[in-house]
């Protein structure tokens, strides 16, 4: 019985997997966004950081990254998002479905 209903029990374990993944950034992302005293500190560095440097971003990255969610975290999002129906609509797919040609 639990054969049959292997596709299912995989689609909701990667609706877990994911929805336990977004939380967990957009709560960081919501961390990053509210204002705090450590929040306005590490702005106020970046802010001094760009006025000694006349607005020269390169050399105010280090402050820069202390203010946003990373990267490579904000690319994975991405790329989870836009695979996220196609994860969903094959495993519960039929393989005859995906064959092409008379049977």
């Amino acid at each position: 019985m639990l054969a049959l209903q292997w596709r299912g029990i995989f689609v909701v374990v990667i609706i877990l997997a994911d929805v336990i993944f977004f939380s967990t950034v957009f709560l960081q992302f919501d961390g990053t966004t509210q204002k705090n005293e450590t929040n306005t500190s590490r702005t106020m560095e970046w802010l001094v950081c760009m006025l000694r440097h006349d607005g020269q971003k390169d050399l105010c990255l280090k402050q820069a990254r202390k203010l946003v969610v990373s990267e490579g975290t904000a690319f994975s999002v991405l790329f989870l998002l836009s695979v996220c129906s196609v994860r969903r609509w094959l495993p519960p797919t039929p393989p005859t479905l995906l064959r092409s040609g008379p049977s």
